[in-house]
This record gives structure tokens, sequence and C-alpha cells, in this order.
């Protein structure tokens, strides 16, 4: 089907599309006293339909108790008033042609105070507890075709950004369960671009304990925004889901294609679900983060000439995709449960990349490099998640957690490098061509186990984890490289290698606990841990020719690593009505050992260190709270960082790793403020985060005059990094729209060394942004983003090479409904690149374009999807370090037309549960 059809298609639908009725709206005046005749201020007014109880309107009362809802559709409604401490007052109204004053409405105070703060009714939107807030899904309506991303869009101080990723009150969404329940386990978008909206019935939203924290009562810090799905009983009688199909072209001989599943059904005590999805548009029913996340393992191992750019794992291409997932859960009672989920998938892309790099190359040498590369991989993915719990008896308990990921990934890559001198000299060239096979089998689990042990609350808690991963990297190695002589002439080596690297790691922690609660509050915890873990490596080149490979005994190299800790400390905890009090202080000793094959001395190192927390919350009133934490931590070297191998898979960027490396000591400070009135929908949410790190470990290079690099880390000074980010987000009644407002600052300083000198470097990176959207989207729903992203580089060694560019980007979404079973939307998004760093760029402008109508009693849809109008749509990534900023540029998608259908395989109310 050609783009000449579908438009044709799309055309004629259009001009079936009903004309949409310039209905009149009107204001509903009023005001709310007591019994005293006092006004009664930030009272919840609420129009609900008479015929089905959806809320229409709401607001809230000013101080003098007025009240008005603007521009009200003609009908019949019931008006709601609650507060806090009174009986809740309803009225019925009817709108005709006019605006309507309700003139003075008393409230009735309550005989007693209730135990929580109620703001909805039925059809209202929130029941705000005292850690938790709970919206009532009815209050929003949606239509029969949303998923639950849709609903979360329209609830205040929820926000769903472009990934799929959902924020709540300000903070990222880390579990999405369903009835109290873990769906899907680690993949929130599983839930949200699945589950149907109208199935759900309630939204909680609160910090959910970790399991430690829940057995012994006492908050450990790992608290995680989490949303709780509570259906509605119709849901938990039958089967329901949806599929849908759409085809397309024009950019493959074989077309566009993009097929969605999901199936699901709830009761009380079980879930089955199972979703999958297979397109080549790039798409994801699991959202893209978690898709590539289950690739994470398995995918090509530094082998890109592009090392500073993005990985080939999230860098647009052409990408084609098979994934399906499962999920299972039964409670066999209130406290013994058992959960799991599997998914399978695999990914295909190709991608066509150039990049551009200035480097700091010495105290007067600024290079500048430019290439190309094309990368082809096709990666295969297995996770397997189990968690279960059993109650022994009263406060004993036992729960599990699981989980096994397997990856296998095939990749062939060439790429192409030059770097250039002063007076765009070329200094040196390198052709690469990699074909490398990645298999890795991993798996970790952890075992909690509780027993109280005392009438006063003292109980014993038991933690042990563990980790298992075996990785095969099989790489058959191309090079030929150019360095520059005298007289501009290029000598050239060629290497042509076959590289086998054998990995093994195996972890295992201990800890045991002891909580004993004292007066007034107060609880003790004291603790001890082991924590064990070792790291296997076996690198072995071969150089080829013609068909023989001849061991490189010089490259060639095993390692073993070893690294112990022991842990013992204490804990003070206060835990009141309004937060909480935590001081702690823990000893730790930590030993490593390394041996190598080659003969290289033992690397045998022991360190000691005394490492304080303080943590400490409090509400300030409801929904507003502060945090102040500090924390004193340790961070090892990595595998890579210590291993004595040369990683000559760059043949201009040759790594070599440094086995007498010192842990760095690291100290974190940070401070949280988050507040939101659910009755003026005010969210702020602001933090500040401050790390001194003192024996930082930093890269050091040693360039030769051909700007050949040859890279390693060492210890060095201490280095900081801040953090600042606010987020305010309000509603503006007199205009009807909602307005959000952002900013997120970093500075790093740090240092590294080059050819000896220490290049100091400060990076700062502030991002802005400012969205507005209309309040009531029934027919028209309307936003505006704008955001800007300055970065400000500075070099002590060079400053030629400091930078000052700002990039930002500008978008607008319109999604109308001219009758219940039309929707047509456009979004546009531009964004600008600054022209200061690497001359003219080409800005980029994407236009998507949906036109969609239901059928079959609003069970089916059709749609006309129309992808990058312009098709201009192209990956860019702008990155930074110590010493370099780089663009690439990657070949992705462009414009492509699609027919879409789409049935839903039950509905609610509708007797089609259970088919």
């Amino acid at each position: 089907m050609n783009l000449r059809h579908l438009v044709g298609i799309a055309l004629l639908l259009l001009v079936t599309v009903p004309s949409a009725a310039q209905t009149e709206r009107f204001d509903v005046n009023g005001i709310v006293v007591d019994h005293e005749d006092l006004p009664l201020p930030q009272a919840t007014v609420v129009l609900l339909t008479q015929a089905d109880s959806v809320m229409a309107k709401f607001t809230t009362t000013a101080a003098d108790g007025r009240f008005t809802l603007r521009r009200v559709v003609a009908d019949t409604y019931i008006l709601q008033i609650t507060y806090v401490g009174f009986a809740t007052l309803r009225q019925n109204i009817e709108i005709l042609n006019e605006d309507v004053n309700v003139g003075k409405l008393t409230m009735s105070e309550l005989s007693e105070e209730l135990g929580e703060v109620i703001v909805s009714a039925d059809h209202v939107p929130f029941v705000v507890k005292r850690d938790t807030l709970e919206y009532n899904a009815n209050a929003f309506a949606v239509r029969p075709n949303d998923v639950v991303e849709d609903l979360l869009k329209r609830l205040p101080g929820i926000e769903v950004e472009n990934d799929g990723t959902v924020k709540a009150l300000g903070e990222t969404v880390e579990n999405i369960l369903v009835d109290g329940k873990e769906f899907f386990a680690d993949t929130p978008t599983a839930v949200t671009k699945n589950l149907p909206a109208e199935a759900v019935d309630k939204v909680q939203v609160y910090d959910k304990d970790s399991d430690e924290a829940e057995f012994t009562g006492i908050p450990d810090g790992e608290e995680e925004r989490t949303l709780d799905l509570l259906l509605k009983e119709d849901a938990k009688q039958g089967l329901m889901g949806n599929l849908s199909g759409a085809i397309g072209g024009e950019q493959s001989p074989g077309g566009r294609y993009d097929t969605r599943l999901n199936l699901m059904r709830f009761s009380p005590n079980t879930q089955l679900s199972l979703i999958g999805n297979a397109n080549n548009t790039g798409q994801s029913g699991f959202g893209i983060t978690d898709l590539l996340g289950l690739m994470a393992a398995g995918g090509l191992q530094d082998v890109s000439l592009l090392r500073n750019a993005v990985s080939p794992t999230n860098s647009g291409g052409f990408v084609e995709s098979i994934a399906v997932g499962f999920n299972a859960g039964h409670d066999f009672s209130k406290n013994n449960y058992l959960r799991g989920s599997y998914f399978v998938d695999k990914l295909q892309r190709v991608q066509n990349s150039t990049n551009q790099r200035h480097e700091l190359a010495d105290a007067n040498i600024a290079a500048y490099g430019e290439g190309s590369s094309v990368a082809d991989s096709d990666n295969l993915g297995h996770r397997v998640n189990l968690n279960a719990q059993v109650q022994l008896s009263p406060g004993h308990q036992i729960r599990s957690r699981a989980t096994m990921q397997w990856n296998s990934s095939n990749t062939e890559q060439t790429g192409t490098q030059q770097t250039f001198g002063q007076r765009q000299f070329l200094l040196n060239e390198a052709h690469r061509a990699v074909d490398q096979h990645a298999t890795n089998l991993s798996g970790n689990g952890t075992l909690t186990w509780r027993k109280k042990i005392s009438e006063r609350g003292t109980s014993l808690v038991t933690t042990a984890q563990f980790s298992l991963s075996d990785n095969d990297q099989i790489t058959a190695l191309s090079t030929r490289t150019g360095l520059a002589g005298s007289g501009n002439l290029m000598t050239w080596q060629e290497v042509q290698q076959d590289q086998d690297l054998f990995g093994k790691s195996e972890a295992a922690d201990l800890k045991l606990s002891l909580t004993h609660p004292l007066k007034s509050g107060f609880s003790l915890l004291a603790f001890g841990e082991r924590d064990f873990s070792r790291r296997e490596n076996d690198k072995r080149f071969y150089n080829t020719s013609n068909d023989d490979r001849l061991l490189n005994s010089r490259l060639s190299n095993a390692f073993e690593q070893t690294y112990t800790y022991y842990r013992a400390g204490l804990q003070l905890n206060r835990k009141g009505t309004l937060g909480f009090l935590t001081l702690e202080v823990r000893l730790q000793q930590s030993q490593l050992d390394g041996t190598t094959e080659t003969g290289m001395p033992p690397v045998r190192a022991s360190y000691t260190h005394l490492l304080p927390q303080l943590r400490y919350e409090r509400a300030l009133k409801e929904n507003q709270d502060i945090e102040f934490s500090y924390r004193a931590m340790t961070r090892e070297p990595s595998l890579r960082e210590l291993q004595p191998f040369t990683d000559n898979s760059d043949p201009l960027r040759i790594y070599v790793g440094n086995p007498n490396l010192e842990p760095e000591s690291r100290h974190m400070f940070s401070g949280r403020f988050n507040s939101f009135d659910p009755w003026t929908q005010l969210n702020i949410f602001a933090n500040i985060s401050t790390t001194y790190a003192r024996n930082q470990i930093v890269p050091t290079r040693i360039i030769d005059e051909s700007l050949r690099q040859s890279v390693t880390a060492i210890n060095s000074d201490a280095g900081w990094t801040t953090s600042a980010f606010t987020n305010v987000g309000m509603p503006i009644r007199p205009l009807n729209i909602v307005v959000r407002w952002s900013n997120n600052l970093t500075i790093t300083t740090g240092s590294e060394f080059i050819n000896s000198n220490e290049n100091a470097s400060r990076i700062l990176r502030n991002r802005l942004g400012f969205s507005v959207s209309n309040r009531n989207q029934d027919i028209v729903g309307l936003e505006a983003r704008i955001s800007g992203t300055y970065n400000d580089l500075d070099y002590s060694l060079n400053t030629d090479l400091n930078q000052r560019y700002i990039n930002a980007s500008y978008s607008f979404d319109i999604q109308w409904h001219p009758a219940f079973n039309w929707t047509i939307g456009t979004e546009f998004r531009y964004q600008t690149y600054d022209r200061d760093v690497f001359g003219d760029v080409q800005n980029k402008a994407l236009i998507d374009l949906t036109f969609e109508r239901l059928f079959m009693d609003e069970r089916a849809s059709v749609a006309i999807e129309i992808k990058d109008l312009l098709n201009q749509n192209l990956s860019v990534a702008f990155n930074n370090s110590a010493s370099f900023i780089s663009e690439q540029r990657t070949e992705t998608l462009g414009r492509y037309v699609m027919l879409r259908l789409s049935y839903r395989l039950s509905a609610l109310g509708g007797g089609l549960f259970g088919i």
C-alpha cells in the first residue's frame, strides 16, 4: 500500500467527519457558608452529570466562600460541595440558556472527626489520607480505547513523559501495582500501555518501603514512589484485552507493520496476562526503555569508534522487534503468594552514523575528529522474574525474589575515523571492521527472613542476596591505521585478530539485623554484614593470517578479582507522627585480592572506613514534607579499570587497566522539598545534592605526535558534583490552563591528565523547561512545551577549547474530539542546535498526524497515522566530558503512513467478560 493510496483513504475519512456543534456554555456561581453564616474558603465544589455521575467541572471556593464554575454545557447536573469536618452537600441544578446563580449554600458540621480527609464521594477527584493520595478514576472521563497511560495524563499531579516514564507529585514512579500486587515485575510500562483505563476504579500514590524496611518497620531510605491501580469489580470477572494491527509504507520494500496484543484476566486471588508486540517502526508495547533494558547485557561491547557518543543500543537507526510477555500471580492466603513474569524479545537494528568531535590533545593542541560507521545488530533476550512470600506463623515470614536473564547478540560494524590537527592537517586515520557474537547468562536473588522474638516488637531480620553471571564474547577484528609522519606521509599498520573474552562473576551478601523498640518512639537497630564478590576474565588474542590463528601472548591474559567486605553498625531511629530521624554509623573493612596469569605480582589491598549516615524527614503539613540526608560511601574500581588487559579494539585509543587503583571515598549531602496541594493543585518538587569525591578515579592519556592515545585510570585529587532540580506545576483557573516549569542544573568539577599535565575541568549544564496545557480536554486537548539546555565547558589546560552552547526544542500537541467517536490529533516537534560548536547544523521539524474513528459500539476503531510528515527525522546526540565535546547523527526512520485497525475483546458492563 503506497503513500498515495493511504492519503486517499485519509481524505475519504476526513470528508465524513461530522461538524462539531457549537454548544453554548454558561457559568455557575454561588457562595458557601457554615451555620453561622461565615464563609468557608477552599471548599471543593464539583459538578456531576445526572445521567452517569461523571465529573463535568470542579473548583474550590475563594477566601470569601464564593465560587464560579465556568463554561458549563447546558444540561442537568448534581452540584456537590465538600469541606473538612462538614457533611457533604448535594443539590440538583439545571442549566438552560443562561448563567446560574445558586445563591448561598449552608453546610452542616459533622458530629465526629473522620479518619481521612474526604474530598470525593462517588465521582469526585480524590481522597487525601495520611500517607496516600487516592484518585477516583470515575471522576476523570476516558475514551473507550484508552489505556492507563491516557488516564494518568488526566490526573492532577501526575505527568507522563514521551518515553512512558511516569512522575507522581514530582517524583519518578518506580513501581506500578495492580490491586496491591506486583504486575510484570520491574516493567511499569507493560501496565500503563496495556491495561484498559476503564478497568481502573482508584489510583493510589504512596511511597513503598523496601522489603527489609517493611519487615523491620524502620525506614531505610530505599522507599520507592509507587502507583497502585485498584480495579473495578467488573474487571475481576472475566477476560479483557485488545488486538490491533497496522500496515503502511513507503520506507522499505516490504512496507511497515505494527501489531499489538494484550489479554488480561483478574480475580480477587489470581492475575493472568499476556502482552505482545511485533513491528518494524521502532515502537514497543513495553516502552522503549524497558525493551532495550532486556538487551543491556548482550549487546556490542566496547567496539564503537564513536566511543563517547550514544551507545549503539539506544541511538536511533532502523529497528525491527518482536516481544512477548506473560505475567501470573496467585494469592493462597493473605500473607502467602506466588507471582512471576516472563519476557522474550528479539530486536534487530541497523545504524548509519556520522560524528564530529573537538578534543583536548595537549596544552596547546586541540584536535578535531570526524568519522562514520555502519552497524547491524541482532539481539535475543529472555527474562524470568519470581516473587513469593510464606508466613510460617504470626510475625514469622519469608520473602524471596529472583531474576534470571539470558541474552545473545550478533553485531557487524564497519567504521572510519580521521583526526585533524592545527590548520586541518590530517594526523591519523583508522578503518575498522568488527564481527562479534556475545552471550550472557545472569541471575540474582534475595531471600528475606523475619522473626518477631518478643511481645514488645523486637525482631530479627536476615537478608541474603546472591548474583551470578557468565559472559562469552567472540570478536573478529580488522583494523587499518594510518599515522602521519614527516612530509605528511602516512605510515599504515594493519591488525587482523580474533579476540575471545570469557568472563564469570559471583557475589553473595548476608546481613543480620536486630531491631529493638525503645521509649518515646525510638528504636535501635544493630547489624552485621558480609559481602563477597569474585570476577574472572580470560582474554585470548589470536593474530590471524589466511586461515591460521597464532596466539598473541603479549595481549592475552587472565585476571581474577575478589572483593570482600565486612560491615557492622548501629542505627538509632525515631519515628513520629510527622516524620522520622535516622542516625547510623558503620565500620567497613574491605579487602581486594587480584591475580593475573602473566606472573605480575598479586594485587592485595585492605581498607578500613568509618561511614556515618544521617537522614531526617518531616511532614510540614498534609502532602508537604522536607528531607535532609548525609551519607558516606566508597566507590571501588570497576573490572575494566583494574584488569591489566590491553584493549585495542579502537586502534586510535588503546585502553590498559590499572590493577593498583584504590577506592574513591565519597560524601553525599542532599535535601528535598515536596509539596502538593490537592485543593489548588499547586505542586512543587525541589531537591539539591552535592557529592564530594576524594582519591577520585580519573583517566590519564598519553598522546603521541600523531594523536594516537593510550588511556588508563589513576587516582587523583578531589572532585565535586552538584545538582539541583525544581519542578512547579499549577492551574490558572481564569485562563482554564495548567502551567509547569522545571529547571535542572548540574555542575561537575574534576581533572584528568594529558601527557602528565593536569587538566582541571568545570562542566555546567542547565536545562530549563516550560509547558502549558488546557484543563478541560473533553473536546480539545492542547499542550505546548519549550525547553533549552545551556552547556558551559571550561578547561584549564587549553582555554581555546572552552565552549558555551544552547540546544532547544519546541513542541505542540493537539487532540480534538469533534464527536465522541472521532479523534484528530497532531504532534509537532522542532529541535534546534547551536551553530557555534560544529558550524552549520541542520535543525529538524517533526509532524505526526492521527485520524481515528470508533465503530461497532465503540469496541473497534480505524485510524490513519502519518509519521514525520516533513521527512526530517534524525537522531542527534551531543555529549561532553572533561576533555571533549562530540556530536553524533544517526539515520532514523522517516516519513511513513499506516492504516490501523483495533478491536477491544471486552467491554466493562457489556456482558462480554469471560469470553
